[in-house]
C-alpha cells in the first residue's frame, strides 16, 4: 500500500471535485474562482472519472458527493492508493440524517450552506501533513515501507463489517480469530484494567461483546506491531506501560467526545499516537535506547532529543506509519502534531483536542506535570473550553479508580 510522494509541482492546492450536482458543481465553481490563487480545482463526474484524475496527478483534498455511485467504492480506492488525500464529503445526506459515505472514509463534511471555511481549512491542513511526511529526512529514518509493520488483514476485513448494521459478533470474532497470535494479543489488551470490565474476558466473542467493534479494531489496529515488538523492547521501554498508557489516553478521549461522530476515531487515535516510539525501537534500537536513556536521565524532552539523534521525532514517524496503512486523515493527524497542537490552526480539531487533553490532563493529574502541559487555546478554539473541567473530573476519577480510591 504505497504512499502518493508526488506533491504537485504547482503551489496552489490541488482539489478534485467529484459529482453531477448542477447547484453543487456551481457552488465549488464559485469557491475556486474566489480562490484562484491558492486552488487548482478539477472536477469529475463519477468514480471512473476521478479515479483517472487521481492517476494522472495526486490532489491534496478529494470531495465528493456521497451517493453510492460516487462516494463508498471511490473513498475506499482514495484511502487506500492515496492516504495522505484528504476525503471529505459534500454536505448531502441521506434520510436517515447521516452521510451515505462510511464514516472512517471522510475527514468531514463541507456544508453545503455556502461556507467555505471548513473545506479551507482541510485543503490547507492536507498540504501541511503532506509536507510533513514527504520529508526527505523522515524518509531516510523510516526506509522503505516494507521495513515497517504492515496493517493487519483482519484490520481491513473488521471495517467492512463495521460498515453492516448490526454485524453479528460471531462473525467479528472469527475474524479476529483467523490470527491466533493477533487473538491472543487483543484478549491481554482486553483485559487490561483500563478498560475497566467487571469480569475477566476469556473469549473474543465475549471481548467484542464488552468492547464493541470499534475498540476491537482498535486493539486489532496495534496488536501485529506489540506482537512484532515482544521480547525485543528496547531498553528502557516497557511496552506493557506503553500498551496500558495508549488504552488509558484512549478510553478518555473517546469518553470525552461522549456520543460524538469523532468519539471512535479519537479512541483509536489514543491507542496509536505514540506507535513511532514502536517503529523507532523496532528499526532503530540502539539509537532509540540512547534516546531513552537521555531522558530518562537527563529530563530532556524526548521529541527534542528524537529530533538530534534522528532529525526527525517519533511523532512524524508514527504518522508516516499510519498514512501508509490509509488511516482517517484525523488519526494521521493528530499522531503527527500531539506534541504540536497549535499546527493545526483551524478547521475540525476535535480528535486532536481529546486525545492531547487526555494525555495532557493525566500528566498534570498523575504525575504533577505543569498545568502548561495542557493547551487550553486549542482546547478552545476547538470548541471545548467549557467542557474541560468535566474532563478534568472525569481524569481524577480515572487516576482514584486505578489507586483503588
Amino acid at each position: 500500500m504505497a504512499m502518493s510522494s508526488n506533491v504537485p509541482k504547482d503551489s496552489r492546492r490541488q482539489v478534485l471535485f467529484v459529482g453531477n450536482d448542477a447547484s453543487s458543481r456551481a457552488w465549488l465553481e464559485g469557491q475556486a474562482r474566489a480562490h484562484e490563487a491558492i486552488w487548482d480545482v478539477r472536477f469529475a463526474t463519477g468514480s471512473e472519472q476521478a479515479r483517472d484524475a487521481l492517476r494522472a496527478a495526486p490532489v491534496d483534498v478529494i470531495v465528493v458527493d456521497p451517493r453510492p455511485d460516487h462516494g463508498d467504492s471511490l473513498l475506499g480506492h482514495v484511502r487506500r492508493e492515496h492516504p495522505l488525500t484528504a476525503r471529505v464529503t459534500f454536505g448531502r445526506r441521506s434520510g436517515s440524517g447521516r452521510s451515505q459515505a462510511p464514516m472512517h472514509d471522510t475527514v468531514a463534511t463541507v456544508p453545503a450552506d455556502g461556507d467555505a471555511s471548513v473545506l479551507l481549512a482541510l485543503v490547507d491542513r492536507s498540504c501541511r501533513l503532506q509536507a510533513l511526511l514527504n520529508n526527505p529526512v523522515l524518509s531516510g529514518v523510516v526506509g522503505t515501507i516494507d521495513r515497517l509493520p504492515s496493517v493487519p488483514r483482519a484490520y481491513w476485513d473488521l471495517m467492512q463489517l463495521a460498515d453492516e448494521d448490526d454485524a453479528p459478533i460471531g462473525a467479528i470474532a472469527r475474524i479476529v480469530q483467523s490470527d491466533p497470535a493477533m487473538s491472543a494479543k487483543v484478549l491481554q489488551l482486553a483485559n487490561s484494567a483500563y478498560f475497566g470490565l467487571a469480569q475477566r474476558v476469556g473469549s473474543i466473542a465475549q471481548a467484542v461483546s464488552f468492547l464493541g467493534i470499534e475498540r476491537i479494531k482498535s486493539l486489532v489496529l496495534t496488536a501485529g506491531v506489540y506482537t512484532a515488538m515482544d521480547g525485543r523492547e528496547p531498553a528502557g521501554l516497557s511496552l506493557e506501560h506503553f500498551q496500558q498508557l495508549s488504552l488509558r489516553v484512549a478510553r478518555l478521549a473517546q469518553q470525552f467526545l461522549g456520543t460524538s461522530r469523532w468519539a471512535d476515531e479519537a479512541f483509536t487515535a489514543g491507542v496509536v499516537h505514540n506507535i513511532g516510539q514502536l517503529v523507532l525501537g523496532l528499526v532503530h534500537r540502539q539509537a532509540f535506547e540512547v534516546v531513552l536513556e537521555r531522558v530518562a536521565h537527563n529530563g530532556e524532552a524526548q521529541p527534542a532529543v528524537e529530533r538530534e539523534v534522528f532529525g526527525v521525532s517519533h511523532a512524524e514517524v508514527g504518522a508516516f506509519l499510519l498514512a501508509s496503512w490509509g488511516l482517517p486523515f484525523s488519526i494521521v493527524e493528530c499522531a503527527a502534531y500531539h506534541h504540536d497542537v497549535s499546527a493545526v490552526a483551524c478547521g475540525p480539531r476535535d480528535v486532536l483536542a481529546a486525545v492531547h487533553a487526555a494525555d495532557a490532563l493525566l500528566g498534570i493529574v498523575a504525575c504533577r506535570d505543569p498545568e502548561a502541559s495542557l493547551n487550553a487555546d486549542l482546547i478552545e478554539r476547538a470548541g471545548f473550553a467549557a467542557e474541560l473541567p468535566a474532563w478534568r473530573r472525569v481524569v481524577e476519577s480515572e487516576i482514584d479508580r486505578a489507586s483503588g480510591g
